[in-house]
């Protein structure tokens, strides 16, 4: 294999290639860049197993010249960190297993892999539709948080992504609070699958164009836009449903400014500790008071009478990140919070954004 190629279009490359490696995974081959080199186009694809992207590039002989056909597995690291210090074209050339990078009086030599790359299919199946990749990034962020980081449940680390009706439905939860957000589509579509989130976000990179397409079968879903491709292995565990868990009765309604609330929270929490993250909400017509109490620190409140209260008094605690990235989601406005008649579960809403719903399990008081 010999080609050479500017900088530029191989550090952006191999930039956006080297997000979808695995450092340190056990197979060899997931820490690599797979490149494939024939006159008329060159392939680079990478993989950490479960999320996959390939770029097809032509050649047009003058950003990318091909002398010799080939293929090469080389460590994705090492190439990143060594074109990064290149400029100008860059000769690069294979013998045996031995590739050497050349740009001026520099040059480097490093060992290839010695194995194949693992044949990943990258056909993109019949059921696909097209959307806004402004707009699923941020249905994406908006109910990510709500997924669990446990690797000993890995259907909650996942979004569940259905379709019905034109609809498209993300939802999230670790069982202690849900985000829930919809997206309008053309297509009359079925689907649901559940796929990891963080690699669900990966998905979406920074050099996606306006309009990108979402494929998707039994076995993987993906977006492809131009001479990209990005997929994932789905979760084969059924995803609950969640329908039946939102109250259809609330016996109070808080409705507050969302930065008002933030602002008083933020004003309670004078220490960032994960054993001590209850926040005490007791309310009534006249003031919203927060509390936060740490027996072998101290205590800090902080209370407002900006908010409006439908329904009877009350006092109940909540975990104050989970309110804080519940209401993060939506725009400086009005949030409404509802508590249903058992008190068991709050349902977090705002007119800012109307497609989105969350739902967030108080803590039991003892």
């Amino acid at each position: 294999m010999k080609i050479t190629i500017v900088k530029s279009l191989l550090d952006n490359l191999i930039e956006f290639l080297t997000k979808y490696t695995d450092p340190i995974n056990v197979y060899s081959q997931f820490r690599c860049i797979n490149i494939d080199v024939n006159y008329d186009q060159i392939i680079f694809t990478a993989s950490d197993g479960t999320i996959s992207a390939q770029k097809t590039i032509k050649v047009d002989e003058i950003k990318i010249k091909v002398e010799e056909p080939g293929v090469i597995l080389v460590n994705a690291a090492y190439l990143k960190n060594i074109i990064k210090k290149l400029s100008g074209e860059i000769l690069i050339f294979s013998e045996g297993n031995v590739l050497t990078i050349k740009e001026g009086k520099t040059e480097y030599v490093i060992n290839l892999l010695d194995a194949h790359f693992p044949l990943i299919n990258f056909e993109q199946s019949n059921k696909r539709f097209e959307i806004s990749s402004e707009r699923l990034e941020k249905a994406i962020r908006n109910v990510i948080f709500a997924a669990s980081d446990d690797d000993k449940k890995s259907i909650l680390k996942c979004i569940n992504l259905t379709i019905k009706e034109g609809n498209l439905r993300l939802i999230a939860t670790d069982t202690y609070r849900l985000s829930t957000e919809t997206v309008k589509i053309s297509n009359d579509l079925t689907m649901n699958i559940s796929v990891t989130g963080r690699n669900l976000k990966n998905m979406i990179t920074k050099d996606a164009p306006k309009k990108i397409f979402v494929f998707y079968d039994d076995t993987k879903i993906g977006i492809s836009y131009e001479n990209t491709v990005i997929q994932s292995t789905v979760n084969d565990i059924p995803y609950s449903k969640v329908d039946n868990i939102f109250p259809q009765s609330f016996s109070r309604m808080i409705t507050i400014n969302k930065n008002e609330l933030l602002r008083l929270i933020n004003k309670v929490i004078f220490i960032n500790q994960d054993k001590s993250n209850r926040l005490q909400f007791k309310i009534d017509s006249e003031n919203l008071n927060l509390m936060i109490e740490m027996p072998e620190i101290g205590k800090s409140e902080a209370s407002t009478t900006n908010f409006k209260l439908e329904g009877k008094p009350i006092e109940i605690d909540f975990n104050y990140n989970f309110i804080k990235e519940a209401i993060n989601i939506y725009d400086d406005g009005d949030i409404n919070l509802c508590i249903n008649d058992n008190e068991t579960i709050m349902l977090v809403v705002s007119k800012t954004n109307e497609f989105n719903k969350q739902l967030i399990t108080p803590l039991r008081r003892y």
